[in-house]
């Protein structure tokens, strides 16, 4: 049996070294797996490929119910790539292997034709967003109600990366051939503010990831600028970027305050509006053992509570080398107020630094002016030739409810 399959027009180009085999997800969630001969392919030009394996879809997905039932003759004969279906492809360049952060038999995706059309799953109020991705579907791209900056900071020598949906959770890949820095940024497609003086960012990540190494962390930013410096979206675009080691350092010219999530040991930072970047732009940076001092001002800028695994033991959890990501995506709540910053972990108060007397937290700005809320992807010279993949989940802002924990996160 074979099949002709249309090279969608997003990769450009697909170039097969070999004969290889792909595959493709049918309308019902079954798979059929192609082999497809050996070519440089341009977007539109068509192959055709023989199917050398057919999975139906599992027998308890609503794809039952259908009237008639796709059958997987129907399947094999289509002669398009529809925008429900999705196909792995390996990129040219990019070796097709696992990612670091993930586990067998998972690929690299930044070739992959994704589904579209799958609905979204957020709730926006009047001044919150509310989305834990409960969307069943597998390798969908992320759908509306988000804005996604790909390539963010990194060097144009081949480096590549993706957003998708799957398996009820949102996941972002990055490869940089020759190291560099930098990688995804997304939001929430809207702005919001500080309600009574306090907002509030929620979400669940796989911060604890082990074979990170180091090289590689998911980040939150809150910030007054409407996409990162060089993508030019929205009313109020970056203007440079103050600060090229982290994703919150990519909107020069507004005022910006991020956390890297690297395990149970975050960092955060203020940057102003002044576009005078590192050292100066930084106001402060706050950790377990840092209280704002040590850049251009050489005060104390705040008390610290916390910051470590010392206080919350457990709270927030590793994955080994082959753990699944659900061992490890613990939920993140970041509390920001003018004059005290709190990070929960899966409920658990983690880290929280306070204003010294006489001093503010957090600029003006943040409170007269619309904000937007980031979760990042970065990377800083990651190993060459390897893809790494970010795992997140619920993504919140202002939720209603306190401090709580992860699905995932065991209960006593």
């Amino acid at each position: 049996m074979k099949r002709r399959i249309l090279v969608p027009a997003l990769f450009g180009a697909v170039a097969v070294a070999a004969p290889v085999a792909v595959w493709a997800q049918t309308q019902d969630g079954g798979t059929v797996t192609l082999k497809c001969p050996q070519g440089s392919l341009q977007a539109g030009e068509q192959v055709t490929c023989t199917v050398v394996g057919v999975d139906p879809a599992p027998t308890t997905t609503a794809a039952s119910t259908t009237t008639p039932a796709p059958s997987t003759t129907a399947a094999a004969t289509t002669t398009t790539m529809a925008d429900n279906m999705a196909m792995h492809v390996p990129c040219p360049g990019i070796p097709d292997v696992t990612p670091i952060g993930a586990v067998p038999p998972a690929l690299s995706m930044l070739c992959d034709h994704l589904r579209e059309g799958v609905p979204s799953t957020f709730a926006s109020g009047a001044n919150s967003w509310l989305d834990d991705f409960n969307h069943g579907a597998s390798m969908a791209d992320l759908g509306p109600g988000y804005k996604h900056f790909e390539l963010s900071s990194l060097p144009t020598d081949g480096s590549r990366t993706a957003t998708f949906r799957h398996n009820n959770h949102w996941m972002a890949d990055v490869f940089a051939p020759t190291g560099g820095i930098g990688g995804s940024i997304m939001r929430p497609d809207r702005s919001f503010s500080f309600a009574d003086g306090k907002l509030v960012v929620e979400t669940d990540v796989a911060a604890g990831i082990a074979d990170y190494g180091g090289f590689a962390w998911p980040e939150l930013a809150v910030s007054t600028a409407s996409s990162p410096y060089g993508a030019s979206f929205g009313p109020t675009p970056g203007r440079s970027i103050g600060d090229d080691l982290y994703a919150y350092g990519q909107f020069g010219g507004y005022d910006t305050v991020g956390i890297r999530l690297t395990g149970a040991r975050p960092i955060q930072a203020y940057y102003d509006s002044s576009e005078r970047g590192f050292p100066c732009g930084r106001v402060w940076e706050l950790s377990c053992f840092q209280n704002g001092d040590g850049n251009c001002a050489k005060t104390q800028q705040a008390t610290i509570w916390g910051g470590g695994e010392w206080v919350a033991p457990g709270a927030v959890r590793s994955c080994n080398h082959t753990d699944p990501d659900v061992n490890c995506r613990d939920r993140f709540r970041w509390e920001l107020t003018r004059d005290k910053i709190t990070l929960y972990a899966n409920g658990q108060k983690l880290m929280e630094h306070t204003a010294v007397p006489g001093s503010h937290l957090l600029g003006d700005a943040f409170f007269t002016k619309p904000v937007f809320v980031y979760f990042s992807d970065w990377a800083s010279n990651p190993p060459v030739g390897s893809t790494v993949r970010y795992h997140w989940d619920r993504v919140a802002v202002n939720p209603p409810n306190g401090p709580n924990a992860s699905p995932t996160y065991p209960t006593p």
